[in-house]
This record gives C-alpha cells, sequence and structure tokens, in this order.
C-alpha cells in the first residue's frame, strides 16, 4: 500500500507539471507570434460530451506535446582545393603562386584536367600532399597519397620509386604535356626524374585504355608547376624551406621566387637533397646514399585575354647514388627537359585549342665498385666482378589538341 500511495503520488505530480509546462509553453507560442522554430508543437484535444460556454470555461483541458525532431545538419563535405584565375588576397596568391596553382589562365586548364578525371579509372592527387607527407620524388608521392588507389610504388632508394599501376610495370608518362621513357628500367624510373615539390597535380589513368592519351595499358598525367599572374602591377615573392629526416640524415633545402604582373609571370626553383646509408630496425645499414639537385624555371606570356604561351625547364643531377640489393649504382645521372605551350580559348574553328612540343634527354654512367655494395654483395669480390654501365635516351616532339563543347559535359 505505501509503494501503490507514492506511484499514485508521483503520478499525480508529474500530470500536474505536465498541465502547467503545456499551459505555459501555449501561452508563450500565443504571446509571441514570430517564434519560428518552437521546441514542440502542443496540441489541445477534448474528450467527453460537449458543453456549454460555461462549462468548457471550468472543464480541465489535456494538451498532448507532439515532438517534431529537427533533422541534424550533415557534415560538410571536404572539396579538393581549385584554382582561380582571380585571385586578390596576397596571402592566398604567395601560396598558390609558390606552388604553381595560382593566377595564369591554363589554371583553368588544370581544373578542366581534374574535371576528366572524375572517373572510376582515374586518380588525382595534388602535389601540395607533398609538403605534409614529406615525399621526395613524383613516384614517392604517388607511394604514399590516400587518393592514389590501384597504386602501388617500389622504393629501390629513397629518391628513386618505380611506381606500379594495378601491377602493370613501365607505362606512360606524360609530364605537363612531353612524353617521358626511364634510360634503363632498373636504375632509371619514369618518376624520378621529378621532384615532388613541383608539380601542381597529377592524374592516374588505369586503363586498360584513354581515348585522350592514345595507345597504351596506363597513363601518368603529371602537371607541373607553372608561371603565376598577379592583379596590380608587378609583384614577386620567395620561399624558403628545410626539412631533415633522422633516419639516413636525410637533408632537403628548396628555395623558390616567383614573380609577375597581370599578363606574365615567371617562377624558379633550386631544390638539394643529400642522405646517407639507411638503419634496418635489426641495427644494421643499408647502402643507400645519394646526392641529388634540380632546377626548375618557367616563364609565361597572355599574347591576348585567350591566348597564353608557356615556356619550361627541368634540369635534374643526381650523383653517388646506392641501389641496397641491386649489381650496380649510379655514379652520375643528369636530365634535361624542355616544354612551349600554346594554349587558346575561342580560336574560332574550335572552343579551346593546345599545342605543345618538347625535348628532354637523360644520360648516366654506374659502376659495381663501391665499399658499401661489395660489402652488401660479397659474391662480388668472390667472383671478381667488376662492373660498368652507362646509357641515355632522348624524347622529342609535338602534339596539337582542339576541343569543342562544355568542359561538364561531352567534348
Amino acid at each position: 500500500m505505501t509503494i501503490t500511495g507514492s506511484f499514485a503520488r508521483v503520478g499525480f505530480f508529474l500530470a500536474l507539471s505536465a498541465t502547467v509546462i503545456a499551459a505555459h509553453v501555449e501561452s508563450a507560442t500565443a504571446d509571441d507570434p514570430s517564434t519560428d522554430k518552437p521546441a514542440s508543437v502542443v496540441r489541445q484535444f477534448d474528450d467527453g460530451p460537449e458543453l456549454t460556454s460555461d462549462e468548457a470555461a471550468n472543464a480541465p483541458k489535456v494538451f498532448q506535446f507532439i515532438h517534431e525532431a529537427q533533422p541534424a545538419p550533415l557534415p560538410a563535405i571536404p572539396q579538393p582545393f581549385l584554382p582561380s584565375a582571380d585571385v586578390s588576397d596576397e596571402a592566398s596568391l604567395f601560396s598558390e603562386s609558390i606552388f604553381g596553382t595560382g593566377g595564369f589562365r591554363r589554371s583553368l586548364l588544370s581544373q578542366t584536367r581534374r574535371d576528366y578525371a572524375e572517373t572510376i579509372t582515374t586518380d588525382v592527387i595534388l602535389g601540395s600532399e607533398s609538403q605534409f607527407r614529406v615525399t621526395t620524388d613524383a613516384g614517392n608521392l604517388l607511394g604514399k597519397s590516400n587518393s592514389a588507389l590501384g597504386i602501388s610504388t617500389e622504393k629501390r632508394t629513397p629518391i628513386v620509386t618505380d611506381p606500379r599501376i594495378r601491377g602493370s610495370g613501365v607505362g606512360s608518362l606524360l609530364a605537363s604535356g612531353s612524353y617521358w621513357f626511364p634510360a634503363r628500367q632498373d636504375l632509371d624510373t619514369m618518376l624520378s626524374k621529378i621532384d615532388s615539390r613541383i608539380i601542381s597535380d597529377v592524374i592516374v589513368i588505369k586503363g586498360p585504355y584513354a581515348a585522350r592519351y592514345g595507345p597504351g595499358t596506363n597513363f601518368i598525367d603529371i602537371q607541373l608547376a607553372e608561371s603565376p599572374r598577379f592583379a596590380g602591377g608587378f609583384q614577386s615573392y620567395g620561399s624558403t624551406s628545410l626539412e631533415y629526416k633522422t633516419n639516413g640524415e636525410q637533408w632537403y633545402g628548396r628555395e623558390t621566387v616567383c614573380g609577375g604582373a597581370e599578363n606574365w609571370g615567371f617562377r624558379a626553383g633550386y631544390g638539394n637533397r643529400t642522405g646517407n646509408d639507411y638503419r634496418t630496425g635489426s641495427g644494421s645499414t643499408l647502402p643507400s646514399s645519394y646526392k641529388a639537385q634540380d632546377f626548375d624555371f618557367s616563364l609565361g606570356y597572355d599574347l591576348s585575354p585567350d591566348a597564353s604561351l608557356e615556356f619550361s625547364y627541368l634540369r635534374l643531377d643526381q650523383s653517388k647514388v646506392e641501389f641496397p640489393g641491386q649489381i650496380f649504382d649510379l655514379r652520375f645521372l643528369a636530365t634535361n627537359a624542355f616544354e612551349l605551350t600554346y594554349y587558346e580559348e575561342n580560336p574560332g574553328f574550335f572552343d579551346a585549342i593546345t599545342i605543345e612540343t618538347w625535348y628532354n634527354d637523360t644520360r648516366f654512367a654506374g659502376d659495381a665498385q663501391r665499399a658499401g655494395k661489395r660489402q652488401q654483395i660479397p659474391l662480388l669480390d668472390q667472383i671478381g666482378f667488376i662492373g660498368f654501365t652507362n646509357a641515355s635516351n632522348m624524347s622529342t616532339g609535338f602534339s596539337a589538341a582542339g576541343t569543342w563543347g562544355d568542359t561538364c559535359c561531352g567534348q
């Protein structure tokens, strides 16, 4: 009886509290007609026979609370940064021009390239990832990026990385329109010639074909950093960076300067990498020391509001590069690459036209006589092996492409 009485009293107080709260909500809603988002909707209903006006005024009223839950806002989906050709903020303009994503009119073309790549058979990797993933060559960027699906890499040295697209070996490499190919596939890879810090973006076409790139198993399309543009007259900027990795005492320094005005711009950068032998978890060392330096330069000029001309040059020098587990090391490797690009919108017969010409060459020499190599592979001394290797490779040509139609639809 005691428990039942207690529950009865509790029920009475709850019912009384609900009636008072309901009356308060009804009064607040009625007194404030501007209330747009009430916490709940109060609905009054009567049970029983019809009453006169005096009886209805004194009769108890029952209210039913109907809570209308508002759906929680969906979290914002991060969108990739797409450069704009009209940038006025100096801080943003500085960052974009240094890393090759600003000003130049062909930044619109870069956005078009990314639009083409929004399919299940392609991946887009932004060059800005190289900053926080601390990557070396372009192949190392593909290996570390979470945006590169179906792509694995074979890391031969800290600065020589060979990509494997869906398990395949050497494919086709287009670096800003130029065609690249390794001089020797076990020592010189397609992507080891390009420092990841001078890349605007990379599009990986995993095939088995791509009409825009011609016949081939797969393609890697790299857009190098381009010359910027600045609104409001001539401006110039500079950037200096320094990185250090404890394992192997690997140093990397880079200096970049850029400048220009509304219709022209330039960008120049120099990078230097050094490293010693890598130490494994067991305490042993791998002969993987290296020295590498690169220089890149781009100069652009707008011939008209719809036409631009862009020249770029890339130089790479590697020396004393040790390949652990392989017979030969590199004594030196030198690469020179030139490219000239003309781009115009609405030339008359096309909606847009791109004409590119390029020349690149690679030469290197190597041997198997280094002390670290002999210590790692004692068989070389046992059989008295003495070996030398050298190779050279050159690629030159031109391409012209015209398009019709909207980039958002078929072209």
